[in-house]
C-alpha cells in the first residue's frame, strides 16, 4: 500500500512540474508575441518611409564638423551610406516624448529609406534622477508589454521577440531606449 502512495505522489509531482513548466513556457511566448507587436512608440513606427518623417529630420550627411575631423568616423558613415543606411535627428516635438518625459536626442536609423532602429536618449543634465526616470520606464513598458526577457544587473532590461527587440539602458550620464527591428539590424551589420 505504501508504494501506492510513493507512486501517486511521483506522478503528482511530475504533473505539477510538467504544468509549470507550461506556464514558464507559455509566459516567455506571450512575452515575445507582444513584443513583436509593438512596433512603435508615440508615432514613430518602424517600416515608416524616410520621405514620411523628412519634414521633422534633420538628415546626418557625413559632413558635419564630428566626421570632417575624424577620418575613421567619415570613412564609416561613407559606408553606411553606400549600404542604403542613413541617420537623422529627429526635431518635432511629439515623437520623442516616451511616458511624459521629453527625450534629450532622439536618433533615427533608416535602411534603404524605412525606419528600422529609433533611439531616444534622456542625459543626466536634463534628468538628474536618472534612476527614478529609469525605473518608470520599466514600469511604463513593463505594462504595456509584461515582464522583460532579460535583465543584465539592474542596468539594462531587455524585451526581444524574433521580430523586434526594446532595449532600456541606464549608465551614470543618460538613459537610452532603444527601438528596433531585428531583421534588419541583422542586416545592416554584414
Amino acid at each position: 500500500m505504501k508504494r501506492n502512495y510513493k507512486y501517486i505522489y511521483s506522478l503528482y509531482l511530475k504533473i505539477a512540474l510538467f504544468a509549470c513548466l507550461l506556464f514558464l513556457n507559455s509566459t516567455f511566448s506571450l512575452s515575445q508575441t507582444q513584443i513583436d507587436s509593438y512596433n512603435a512608440i508615440n508615432g514613430l513606427e518602424l517600416g515608416a518611409k524616410l520621405q514620411d518623417l523628412k519634414p521633422e529630420l534633420y538628415l546626418i550627411t557625413g559632413k558635419e564638423s564630428i566626421y570632417q575631423n575624424n577620418e575613421f568616423l567619415a570613412k564609416s558613415y561613407k559606408r553606411n551610406l553606400e549600404k542604403g543606411m542613413q541617420e537623422a535627428i529627429y526635431e518635432g516635438n511629439k515623437m520623442d516624448v516616451i511616458n511624459g518625459s521629453k527625450s534629450s536626442d532622439t536618433r533615427l536609423h533608416f535602411y534603404k529609406e524605412e525606419l528600422y532602429k529609433v533611439r531616444w536618449t534622456f542625459k543626466k543634465n536634463e534628468f538628474p534622477f536618472l534612476r527614478s526616470i529609469y525605473s518608470d520606464f520599466l514600469s511604463y513598458f513593463e505594462k504595456r508589454l509584461g515582464p522583460p526577457n532579460d535583465m543584465v544587473f539592474d542596468d539594462m532590461v531587455v524585451w526581444k521577440g524574433s521580430l523586434i527587440r526594446l532595449q532600456v539602458f541606464l549608465d551614470s550620464e543618460s538613459i537610452q531606449i532603444e527601438l528596433r527591428d531585428e531583421k534588419t539590424e541583422t542586416l545592416t551589420k554584414q
